[in-house]
C-alpha cells in the first residue's frame, strides 16, 4: 500500500514515500475512497526526472486505474509528484 523510493547520489540518500493519497486529486472520488495502491514501477530516468507508473485497484474487483507521473531530482529533497496521465485499465 506504500512505495518507498530511495535515491543515492554521491553518497547522499534521499527517500520519498508514495501512497494513494498522492493521487487523490487525479482519481474519481468514488474510486479513490475504496482503492489501494497495488504496484509502483520506475519506467525511466531521463535527465533530472524519474518517470513512474502506479496501479491502484479496488480489492476483489476489476476496477483498476493506472497513473503515470514524474518526480524531479533536485539537490535534496526529491521534488513533488507531477501527474502526467490517469487511465482506467481494468484487468
Amino acid at each position: 500500500m506504500v512505495t518507498y523510493l530511495k535515491l543515492l547520489i554521491d553518497s547522499i540518500v534521499d527517500k520519498k514515500q508514495i501512497d494513494r493519497s498522492d493521487f487523490s486529486k487525479s482519481l474519481i472520488p468514488e474510486f479513490y475512497t475504496e482503492c489501494n495502491l497495488l504496484l509502483s514501477e520506475i519506467d525511466s530516468i531521463i535527465g533530472n526526472n524519474i518517470y513512474l507508473t502506479s496501479d491502484l485497484t479496488v480489492p476483489d474487483t476489476n476496477n483498476q486505474w493506472r497513473v503515470w507521473y514524474s518526480i524531479k531530482i533536485n539537490n535534496n529533497p526529491l521534488g513533488k509528484l507531477e501527474i502526467k496521465e490517469t487511465d482506467y485499465v481494468g484487468l
